[in-house]
């Protein structure tokens, strides 16, 4: 628990009971999750980290940090509540972001990545950007897909396309700003949508 002040708190996998980590509510406490070695799979709630050995949960922080290492990893973020960030490491790790309700930071790591953003993975066929309502960021190292996937949609969106940004297409103010992407792969839905192509950096583009 902690009390007045802002409050730091560390979990290093695997723990072995859960835990509870109660922040206090001030403005700047951080919990920080660093995971194995080995290959994780590490999923993300508004208030659970599971996979990184029993269950963590959390409340009243203000700032979510996962860390994963050398392994292969996979984190499967489903929602947040708090600004989230999300570290790859030196293994080739794969991003699916589900849902955001504040602002979420991916950072790919040194391997060969993957980020797919609005996925219900491992949940096929129900992909939609609805839920994207906090800004996300994506920051890649030159090596990396970014899958932006909106195939469930039934409804006719609007969105605009940039070089560093794409924004509209129902998600929440800030949309998704991506630097680093190899390859760039956006996927509408099934309704009359229309995209304004501004510019993009990735060297290859697809866009269905």
């Amino acid at each position: 628990n902690g009390g007045a002040g802002d409050d730091s708190f560390t979990v290093n996998a695997p723990i072995a009971a859960s835990l509870t980590v109660n922040g206090g509510g001030d403005t700047n406490d951080t919990l920080t999750v660093n995971g194995t070695t080995a290959n994780d799979y590490i999923t993300v709630t508004g208030n659970t980290v599971d996979g990184a050995g029993s269950t963590i949960h959390y409340n009243t922080v203000s700032y979510l940090v996962v860390n994963v290492l050398a392994g292969d990893d996979t984190i499967l973020l489903l929602s947040d509540s708090v600004n989230t960030t999300l570290n790859g490491g030196t293994g080739n790790n794969t991003f699916y972001i589900r849902t955001t309700n504040a602002a979420t930071f991916v950072n790919t790591g040194t391997g060969i990545n993957l980020v797919d953003i609005g996925s219900f993975e491992p949940y096929p066929a129900s992909s939609i950007l609805d839920g994207i309502q906090g800004a996300v960021t994506v920051t890649g190292n030159g090596h990396d897909t970014l899958n932006i996937d909106d195939t469930a949609s039934v409804t006719g969106k609007v969105g605009t396309l940039t070089a560093t940004t794409l924004n509209g297409l129902a998600m929440g103010v800030g949309g998704i700003t991506y630097t680093g992407i190899l390859n760039l792969n956006l996927l509408l839905g099934l309704g009359s949508d229309t995209l304004n192509i501004q510019s993009t950096n990735a060297t290859t583009k697809t866009i269905v």
